[in-house]
């Protein structure tokens, strides 16, 4: 039981991952203003390198409001 629950919270970060990826790249590629591609930019770097070292608790940390109202820091 316990190897599906570490499965489950695998998937929502990695769902949550893919999304932030996506959202980025949409906003920067969006982004009219060269100073916010900038900003956009150093935002998606910071939160890669999270993920490389697997800092999960800064990872969280950068995440919203509402993106912590449906994940818990635990999870």
């Amino acid at each position: 039981m316990v190897k599906e629950n570490g499965s489950k919270v695998y998937l929502k970060i990695v769902f949550i991952l893919i999304n932030l990826v996506i959202i980025s790249l949409i906003t920067i590629g969006c982004s009219k203003n060269e100073e916010d591609k900038i900003k956009k930019e150093v935002f998606l770097n910071r939160y890669v390198t999270y993920i490389n070292e697997q800092n999960y608790d800064s990872m969280y940390e950068m995440l919203d409001d509402e993106s912590k109202a449906n994940i818990s820091k635990e999870e």
